[in-house]
């Protein structure tokens, strides 16, 4: 299972951890992918979201998002770090608490992430996803990470495209734009996040952006 490219487990609300075994150790499936489901609500009308979501398999926008549900919330363990084939991983709708684990650093050919409908804590520039500079696609949304205004971290992730962290709590930390970030972003996203920083004023780095739809 080393070798595996997508794995959809979104919204099946698993109880405990998910894993803290080896996944690659699980026992190969000689199948088609699982179906992918992307639940996005804030782009509908961007056609490059569009266009993109239609080379993904089965893929759809619904018209709004269901908020996860409070119970039953699980972890994730640590376990992954064989999978360094995958491409596409969606663990969202599944209530999952805690902060992300460090083997998340060690999918390095992954180009889709989406956690969003989770519980996730933690400032996401401490977090592995500083590490997947292959990424693409990033679905944060409805969590409660902290992401940073500046995203330094992620100033070497030229890859990425689109970006979506609507409801989480923006960091209050003071920003001082000295680099250029390396990505250009398609479509961005960060409505509904909170601060306790009052004024904040808009990323610098969104200056910057100039594919933005």
């Amino acid at each position: 299972m080393s070798s595996l490219r997508v794995l959809t487990l979104r919204g099946i609300r698993f109880n405990g951890s998910l894993p803290d075994q080896d996944v690659s150790e699980c026992p190969r499936r000689d199948e088609s992918p699982v179906p992918f489901d992307i639940g996005l609500t804030t782009v509908q009308n961007s056609q490059f979201v569009t266009e993109t979501l239609t080379r993904l398999p089965k893929a759809t926008c619904p018209s709004s998002p269901k908020l996860p549900r409070l119970g039953n919330l699980g972890t994730i363990g640590e376990g992954w770090s064989k999978l360094s084939y995958l491409q596409e991983l969606d663990l969202s709708e599944n209530g999952f608490n805690g902060t992300l684990p460090s083997c998340f650093g060690d999918l390095t050919s992954i180009r889709l992430l989406d956690l969003s409908l989770n519980q996730f804590t933690r400032n996401i520039a401490l977090s592995p996803l500083t590490n997947l500079t292959t990424i693409e696609f990033i679905f944060l949304s409805y969590n409660n990470f902290e992401i940073p205004p500046s995203f330094v971290s992620f100033f070497n992730h030229s890859k990425l495209k689109v970006l979506l962290g609507d409801n989480n709590r923006l960091g209050d930390q003071i920003e001082s734009q000295t680099w250029t970030h390396r990505f250009q972003l398609q479509v961005f996203s960060l409505s509904n996040c909170g601060s306790n920083k009052p004024g904040m004023k808009l990323p610098q780095f969104l200056f910057y952006q100039y594919d933005l739809s």
